[in-house]
């Protein structure tokens, strides 16, 4: 039972790191697709929209 829990545990942090993995890839994915060299202060409204309907696409 031990190793089936092991196992277990295994599994799980390999899928968090997936996970982690994936989504900072969407985040840079989509940072470089809104912004590409150009950076401010502050996000504007366009900057924010196609951040979220980038990460929308790719998270769906």
């Amino acid at each position: 039972m031990d190793n089936q829990r092991n196992m277990e545990d295994a599994q799980n942090a390999l899928g968090m790191m997936i996970y982690q993995i994936l989504n900072n890839q969407v985040r840079k994915t989509c940072f470089d697709k809104c912004f590409g060299q150009k950076f401010s202060e502050q996000m504007g409204k366009n900057e924010q929209i196609c951040l979220a309907k980038c990460m929308d696409r790719m998270l769906a």
